[in-house]
């Protein structure tokens, strides 16, 4: 299936690209598919070796019991475990996995669990399919480039035929917003991964090599705005520490995203109510005879 998947999409860049060449009109829908396209391009060579119809789950079984492999290689055995025993051997979280697990337990607060679904038992039965693994140096080389791409297609569309002027001016300012988001996006995503998480990880890591089970709570002096930024760092229902995430990474990453939700719901709906209003050469098909060496 994917095989007929990847020729539709060759086929409707193919077509948009020849539409360009013999100057006929090129409708923002068609501009936004596109963009959706190179991503999925990527995105099927990326799965290419991606396992499909897993079903059934694998039981490992240990002859060692878990209390004692805890005391034999856990940093800090008294320390609560919040997905399963072994948590000490899990990796840090990527960073869009910090992100995505902050954002979807606001939505399940407000009772809007509409991307994932929550693990409800203590210790974790599943993975939950939205999980965003560590990626290695290779796939944040292939990301990069990809976002910008996807991200700069919509500037294409600067000089279309728009409905109404303001129409163009929300199409050009949203496309601008993109390219920024993209730009300044994968810049604090660099810094999120490189440097604020990293240094996140190793104090809580020399913090889980005391004696002390739990974190201390905070001191009475400390004011009330401390204690806000302390509860919004970790709204995980468990405070689990690994789902911490910086102020200074959260905030700024927050708002472009915010900003980012609002310029694609512009772009989406400017999709549709340009329909109203299309040049005559929009509804003109190309013409393959004169695109196609032939003798």
């Amino acid at each position: 299936m994917i095989i007929f998947a990847v020729t539709q999409a060759l086929w409707l860049v193919v077509n948009c690209i020849l539409r360009t060449v013999q100057g006929l009109a090129i409708t923002t829908l068609e501009l936004t598919s596109v963009s959706f396209v190179v991503v999925f391009f990527v995105t099927s060579f990326c799965w290419y070796h991606k396992p499909s119809d897993i079903s059934t789950a694998t039981t490992l079984r240990t002859n060692t019991h878990i209390d004692d492999i805890r005391a034999e290689n856990c940093p800090n055995p008294s320390k609560e475990w919040h997905e399963s025993p072994l948590d000490f051997l899990r990796e840090d979280r990527f960073f869009c996995d910090l992100h995505w697990r902050y954002y979807n337990q606001i939505l399940q607060r407000i009772h809007l669990p509409i991307f994932s679904r929550p693990v409800s038992k203590p210790l974790w039965d599943r993975i939950p399919s939205d999980t965003f693994p560590q990626v290695d140096l290779l796939a944040e080389c292939i990301a990069g480039p990809v976002i910008l791409l996807f991200a700069s297609i919509f500037m294409f569309g600067w000089n279309f035929d728009f409905a109404t002027p303001v129409d163009q001016i929300i199409w050009r300012v949203c496309s601008v917003y993109m390219v920024c988001y993209a730009v300044f996006g994968e810049l604090l995503a660099l810094y999120s991964q490189r440097i604020a998480l990293p240094r996140l990880s190793l104090s809580r890591k020399q913090q889980d090599e005391k004696e002390t089970p739990q974190a201390a709570p905070l001191p009475i002096h400390v004011n009330s705005l401390e204690r806000l930024a302390e509860r919004l760092r970790n709204i995980d229902p468990d405070k689990d520490p690994i789902n911490t995430i910086p102020l200074r990474v959260l905030i700024p990453s927050t708002i472009l995203c915010a900003l980012y939700f609002f310029a694609r719901a512009l772009i989406l709906t400017e999709d549709l109510i340009g329909l109203r209003c299309l040049p005559s050469s929009a509804f003109q098909t190309v013409n393959w005879i004169n695109s196609v060496p032939h003798w």
